[in-house]
């Protein structure tokens, strides 16, 4: 069937019946009404099973012999079945309900004493249109899905068939082989150490990442992610994440992913000592949380080389405070305020560890809590936007659709969002310290700000302390831009201050944008000898006539002709019709095979 018949059939099965009077009454013998129903339900409304009517307890007169009840999916209000005193963020995300209140309905029955079988239908839909696509893909599955013997079998037996079955070895192999084609860095291998448990690792990594390595790979943080899919066995797979810090965007960006089947530190050494034979990755610096696994695969990894290992504030923060509630001992004192008290007194004492400057405070505040109390989150977006807006409640699926997602959706996504950021399109994300810092330049007054900048010249911009007047900070400029500032707080974390911030509000400089790091562009195979030249014309040429066959087939033809048909159809489709045949026909005689070079042109 040609594609614009089947529009007309679409729009015309689509086509919501309207009768005289609401409800339209039908009646049916013995049980042609299920197949009637069945037909309805199939156009463009989901009719439910409602309820049947009891049997009578007497033997008393009765109306019906029986009776159901078939309401619309969208029939009743919606509600809310979660705790009230639950916290928003801890609520779980739902759907908006369908529920409108719609008052369509049929009724069936049989009389007592009657041979035929009375439908009574409530067609008039309120609150919805059931023939728009939204309320069709709102609609949820009809009765006959639930009810089909097929599916109630596979049901029971979902959870008996080996998972095996579902995905092998070779899928994954040939899902690593396509990427490999692709120019990424990808393996599939067995994890050495593991060879018992039939441990193995999937390492991936796009031609786009590798820059980003070259770029960022300095600082970078190892996190893993749990439960994301199933693995041959039925088994938890584990994917593990490099990321670092992007320039451009300011948010944190994947530059390689992991994915094993087992929870240890042996494919973690895999897939660094890989990371650095295959990407030239060398970091100095690697941010994890309260892991001793990580800890232990990167010493194991890289033996040689002083990597500083930071442990993520966030982590050890919920670490120390589970440790902290669970361990400190407020017996002798009931009363909630004074525990309270007691509480946050450790807390502030055992923040002084992470603020420390240097190594001999840390050791002085260290010995401190033991004589006193002996009796960023870049990365954790990266976190919760993959579990939020990629893997969802999606848990059960293979390993091969995990690849699928990295490489097709999610790396092409972070790529994009780079690419956008880069030239201007969007405009950068600032971390919590340099949205603070621009809260305080813009804080000013026009007056105050003007006061505090002084332009020397195209190099260099004088801004004087927020805090100190007789203190002033040097502002630098290249080509135009602000690059760097003389303050300890630009100094210390490479952010844009409020000095420089205050500069881009009063002069004509911005601060310098990252450029973004785009990917080396794929060859592309073109045939090199005539007869591949031939080949590759011929399918094309096969495929154009099998197109062609289709669209002049007699039965569209004829079809479209008949007056019930050509009601359906507006002016406005046959004229691109038409406007599409007559392209056809010139696309047709200008690349005719039989025309000659030198042949005369004509319009």
């Amino acid at each position: 069937m040609s594609l614009p018949s089947l529009k007309l059939l679409v729009q015309h099965l689509l086509t919501p019946q309207v009768y005289l009077t609401n409800p339209h009454k039908l009646i049916f013998e013995n049980d042609e009404w299920e197949t009637w129903l069945a037909s309805e339900s199939a156009v463009y409304t989901n009719w439910r099973f409602k309820k049947q009517s009891p049997e009578p307890k007497g033997e008393g007169k009765r109306k019906y012999e029986w009776k159901r009840i078939y309401e619309c999916d969208h029939t009743g209000s919606p509600r809310d079945r979660q705790d009230e005193n639950l916290s928003p963020s801890k609520r779980r995300k739902m759907k908006e309900s369908i529920k409108v209140g719609c008052k369509a309905k049929i009724e069936v029955y049989k009389l007592f004493g009657s041979d035929v079988v009375n439908v009574d239908h409530y067609w008039e839909h309120t609150g919805h249109d059931p023939s728009t696509l939204r309320s069709m893909k709102e609609s949820r599955n009809p009765d006959a899905v639930w009810h089909c013997e097929e599916l109630a079998e596979i049901t029971d037996e979902i959870d008996v068939l080996p998972c095996s079955i579902k995905i092998s070895a070779q899928d994954i192999y040939n899902a690593i082989t396509k990427l490999t084609e692709k120019g990424w860095s990808a393996a599939y291998e067995k994890t050495p150490g593991e060879e018992t448990h039939n441990g193995f690792t999937i390492m991936l990594c796009s031609l786009w990442q590798r820059k980003l390595i070259a770029e960022y790979g300095d600082t970078v943080c190892l996190d893993s992610t749990h439960n994301t899919c199933k693995g041959p066995g039925g088994e938890e797979m584990f994917l593990s994440t490099i990321l670092a810090r992007d320039h451009v965007t300011g948010k944190g960006v994947p530059l390689a992913w992991m994915i094993a089947n087992l929870e240890s530190h042996h494919p973690l050494v895999q897939f660094l000592l890989w990371l650095s034979s295959n990407c030239a990755f060398h970091p100095h610096t690697i941010l994890i949380d309260c892991s001793d696994t990580e800890a232990l695969a990167i010493d194991l990894a890289f033996p040689n080389s002083a990597i500083s290992i930071l442990y993520c504030y966030w982590h050890l923060w919920e670490a120390w405070d589970t440790n902290i509630k669970s361990k400190i001992v407020t017996k002798k004192n009931r009363c909630p305020e004074d525990r309270a008290e007691i509480l946050q007194d450790v807390h502030r004492d055992v923040g002084k560890l992470l603020w420390a400057s240097v190594p001999a405070e840390f050791e002085k505040q260290w010995e401190y809590i033991q004589e006193e109390w002996a009796d960023q989150k870049a990365w954790i977006n990266w976190h919760s936007n993959l579990k939020r807006n990629y893997l969802g409640r999606i848990r059960r699926q293979c390993a091969d659709f995990l690849i699928r997602l990295l490489s097709e959706e999610i790396e092409p996504d972070y790529m994009c969002a780079h690419v956008h950021i880069g030239i201007g399109f969007n405009s950068r994300h600032l971390c919590k310290a340099e949205q603070e810092a621009k809260k305080h330049a813009q804080a000013l007054t026009p007056a105050d700000a003007e006061s505090h900048v002084r332009v020397v010249s195209d190099k260099l911009v004088m801004i004087d302390s927020f805090t100190k007047e007789e203190i002033s900070y040097e502002v630098t400029l290249d080509d135009g831009s602000i690059i760097a500032c003389s303050c300890p707080a630009f100094s210390k974390s490479g952010l844009g201050c409020k000095h420089m911030f205050l500069s881009q509000c009063i002069t004509t400089f911005n601060i310098l944008s990252e450029k973004s790091i785009l990917p080396p562009p794929l060859p592309v195979l073109q045939p090199t000898t005539l007869t591949e030249q031939r080949d590759q014309k011929l399918v094309a040429l096969d495929k154009a006539y099998a197109i062609g066959e289709m669209l002049h087939k007699d039965r569209f033809w004829e079809g479209i002709r008949l007056v019930e048909e050509l009601d359906q159809v507006s002016r406005s489709c046959i004229t691109q019709l038409l406007s599409a045949y007559e392209g056809l026909t010139h696309l047709q005689r200008d690349i005719s095979l039989h025309r000659l070079e030198h042949a005369k042109q004509t319009r």
